[in-house]
């Protein structure tokens, strides 16, 4: 009977220490809400290009037209034309892009690379390259087997997508 009685009481006493030393949960809350956060800054990201949604290529002038894997589906994300004006969604914001320099082999009128520079919503500056490698021709154009398509932000973060697309002339 003694040894059943101080079992019980060390049950006792141990149930009392764990109930005595875990926190309440409302400071176990308190605790978690004070830890540091740390939030990533939208002035420190790389741009990030959305959907363009409609484009077209004028009657009587080239352009070229990329996209992007978006799991299963191709999402039309960039537009160039011959007289060097391109076209992104870039932030959530429709961007006209202005050509700055071309080198490489063309096909209808577009050069193989091409970098193009815009403002940002806040102002700061957004390079474009697009480097493409050609793919098959037909009349009026050519197919972009493969590519890179690279935005920088005034701040140096990059980001680089795999692309293809399509270069031709509208009659």
């Amino acid at each position: 009977m003694i040894h059943a009685r101080l079992l019980l009481l060390m049950t006792g006493a141990a149930v009392l220490a764990a109930c005595e030393t875990a926190p309440e949960p409302d400071a176990a809350a308190a605790i978690e809400r004070a830890k540091p956060v740390v939030q990533v800054s939208v002035d420190t990201e790389a741009p990030d290009p959305g959907a363009l949604g409609s484009y077209s290529i004028p009657s009587g002038r080239c352009g070229m037209v990329l996209w992007a894997r978006a799991g299963t589906e191709t999402v039309p994300i960039f537009q160039a034309l011959d007289d060097g004006n391109g076209l992104m969604e870039i932030d959530g914001r429709r961007t006209g892009l202005s050509r700055q320099s071309v080198r490489g082999q063309a096909r209808a009128k577009m050069p193989q690379i091409q970098e193009f520079s815009a403002h940002s919503a806040d102002g700061s500056l957004i390079t474009v390259e697009a480097e493409t490698v050609w793919g098959t021709s037909f009349p009026g154009g050519s197919y972009v087997e493969r590519g890179t398509l690279t935005l920088t932000g005034a701040d140096g973060w990059q980001r680089v997508m795999p692309v293809a697309g399509i270069a031709g002339c509208k009659a």
